[in-house]
């Protein structure tokens, strides 16, 4: 269903091997940090009346038109810990396809075209 076509399309987001790795509630702050060197930023924002809510964003992807929650940024670190896990399930299965870049251009949303791989692709 769509959490499957999300967690897919989630998983197309470049991250560092030792984020996925070390990818746990416990090991939060070092994953975080990997993260950032990697250019993921965090941004806060509203939810509902009077509360802030922190989002995730990977490099190059910013919040708003063209953007989805979930899909291309994220507003909880275990959603953020779950792209690091499926990330590391999908180098496992496949053997050397971490280190292959892939175009997943033609299956994703213009924004996150935009930051594919660790590069830009034309939206």
């Amino acid at each position: 269903g769509a959490e499957a076509g999300a967690a897919a399309s989630a998983a197309a987001v470049v991250v560092p091997a030792a984020a996925r790795r070390d990818a746990s509630m416990e090991n939060w702050a070092e994953v975080w940090h990997q993260l950032e060197q990697a250019g993921w930023r965090i941004e806060m924002g509203p939810r509902g009346d009077n509360n802030m809510q922190t989002y995730y964003l990977p490099p190059d992807i910013t919040r708003g038109p063209g953007a989805k929650n979930r899909v291309d940024y994220f507003d909880s670190r275990a959603q953020v810990l779950r792209l690091l896990k499926s990330e590391e399930a999908l180098a496992a299965a496949a053997p050397g396809a971490s280190k292959r870049r892939r175009d997943h251009s033609g299956d994703a949303s213009p924004a996150r075209r935009r930051h594919l791989c660790g590069r830009n692709v034309p939206g």
